[in-house]
């Protein structure tokens, strides 16, 4: 059985299954096990009720002391506990379907919020729950990067994801040779993506990163645009680090300074020396740090264009050279309080290379610097979908973060980044925004 096909039998059998509870609750609930009962050895393959991470937590223990057959049913004492009884049971293989696909422990955004009403009391059917997670999800997988013709049974056993995953490396190396510029120099794919994310940002209605440079950046994606269109439409949180950064942190940290130093570490196509107008009243400068062709790229595009402040490149592998002695060779200067900007570059390096970069940060930080990180949870690290997560290195719960900055001079503060979602979807509790303030010296 093709996904293609098994998502269908998903929302057809499980919608008439829910339309028939709400009219006579005993048939509807046979016609339910009938259901569980022909899909249960692909139940099975989905690592079992009993066995998947999903099923670790408040729902779990109920689930599983209480298996679902009619007598239990019959056990259900109002009309209120069976429905609730076979509505946690829709809801969880939903669950299981999901993280199947997508190896996420973390439940949609949009769901998590769904549920939310539900316990919060609200006026809504949890049939109509039932149908919205469905919809959520299948909308989630048809617009993956997942071949919907390959067989059921091969997807839980992660042998198409991970031939997808090596058929996705290759045609982004070959769209890389084909759309760059004349030159056809590779450069980071992301950093491209990125900047198609704030050209696509401008056209919004309530906008939040206005960018005029963004899309001659950003290049023709029209290949990439066929295959990825979840990736493409997934902008919301690449706009939501770079709002939070420039308006809650750099544009205070330029008020309070008339002169300092802004290194951008993995700058890839930022922009921010061209369109920050904050940055003309001082005396900044800006050092970015990236691959030479993803630096050169940019300053061929950005060449008749006028920076705010100075901008210096310095070409560099950000995970294997001596960044520290290359900025001092560009006349960054020690004594000067710096603002430091790790965006979207953490979790791509091994955490061994990030944890000997941030300790040459520290070490080369005047007291009152700043510094920025993003960083991922676990199961972020681990989804390997898409082309962001898919080369993510590692992941961090938010309480072991202090533990990171140990013994470097900084106070810290880290929260989810929803806490600055702005009304966008940046997932649930899935990224986290740091904020670091280097500590005075004794």
């Amino acid at each position: 059985m093709k996904i293609s096909e098994f998502l269908n039998i998903i929302k057809s059998e499980i919608q008439d299954i829910t339309e028939t509870y709400q009219t006579n609750a005993k048939y509807g609930f046979s016609k339910f096990i009938n259901f569980i009962e022909s899909i249960k050895p692909i139940i099975d393959q989905m690592k079992g009720l009993q066995e998947n991470p999903l099923f670790i937590g408040k729902i779990s223990p109920r689930l599983l002391q209480d298996p679902l057959s009619l007598e239990n049913l019959n056990k259900k004492r109002s009309p209120d506990e069976k429905e609730s009884y076979v509505m946690s049971y829709l809801i969880a293989i939903l669950k299981l379907i999901y993280y199947s696909v997508f190896k996420l422990n973390v439940w949609d955004y949009e769901s998590i919020k769904f549920e939310e009403r539900i316990t919060k009391g609200e006026d809504i059917s949890k049939f109509d729950v039932v149908r919205k997670l469905i919809d959520l999800i299948i909308f989630k997988i048809e617009n993956s990067d997942l071949d919907l013709g390959t067989d059921i049974k091969l997807l839980f056993t992660g042998i198409s994801l991970k031939n997808k995953k090596q058929q996705d490396k290759k045609s982004f190396l070959s769209e890389e040779k084909v759309q760059l510029d004349k030159n056809k120099e590779k450069i980071s794919f992301t950093s491209r993506l990125i900047a198609y994310h704030r050209a696509e940002e401008a056209k919004s209605e309530n906008l939040l990163i206005k960018d005029p440079f963004a899309e001659k950046l950003a290049g023709t994606l029209d290949q990439y645009k066929e295959k990825h269109r979840f990736t493409l439409k997934r902008r919301d949180y690449s706009i939501v680090r770079a709002y939070h950064i420039e308006r809650n942190l750099l544009r205070k940290w330029c008020e309070r300074y008339n002169e300092s130093q802004i290194v951008i570490l993995g700058s890839g196509l930022d922009t921010r020396a061209y369109r920050l107008e904050y940055l003309k009243k001082g005396n900044h400068i800006i050092f970015e740090l990236d691959y030479e062709s993803v630096l050169s790229y940019k300053e061929d595009i950005m060449k008749f264009e006028h920076p705010y402040c100075k901008i210096k490149y310095i070409y560099a592998n950000i995970g294997k050279n001596n960044i520290i002695k290359m900025l001092k060779e560009e006349s960054f200067n020690p004594k000067s309080v710096s603002f430091w900007i790790l965006e979207g570059l953490a979790y791509y390096l091994q955490k061994d290379s990030f944890k000997k970069l941030l300790k040459r940060v520290s070490n080369l930080s005047k007291p009152n610097s700043e510094i920025f990180i993003d960083l991922c949870v676990p199961a972020i690290a681990n989804l390997r979908f898409g082309q962001f997560t898919t080369h993510f290195k590692w992941g961090i719960n938010k309480d072991q973060i202090p533990d990171l900055f140990k013994n470097l001079g900084w106070n810290i503060s880290a929260k989810y980044a929803d806490d600055f979602d702005q009304g966008r979807d940046v997932g649930h509790r899935g990224m986290i925004f740091i904020h670091g303030l280097k500590k005075p010296s004794f």
